[in-house]
């Protein structure tokens, strides 16, 4: 089995970039969130308000050759 690594990626809607990255060969997985910030765990809403200092970015791809 081929070596994998994880990627992040920052691209503002993470609901958009899922859908893309779901489809490429060799993604063997993908899970949006959240990096930087103030605070932990936030919510949706929390990161909407521009207050938390958080931006949207796609985690855990998986693999992408």
């Amino acid at each position: 089995m081929a070596e994998r690594g994880t990627a992040v990626f920052g691209g503002g809607c993470f609901w958009c970039t899922e859908a893309v990255f779901g489809q490429l060969r060799g993604v063997v997985s993908v899970m949006p969130g959240y990096a930087g910030g103030k605070e932990e765990n936030p919510s949706y809403e929390q990161v909407a308000t521009g207050r938390t200092g958080h931006a949207e970015v796609e985690g855990e791809i998986s693999r992408i050759t």
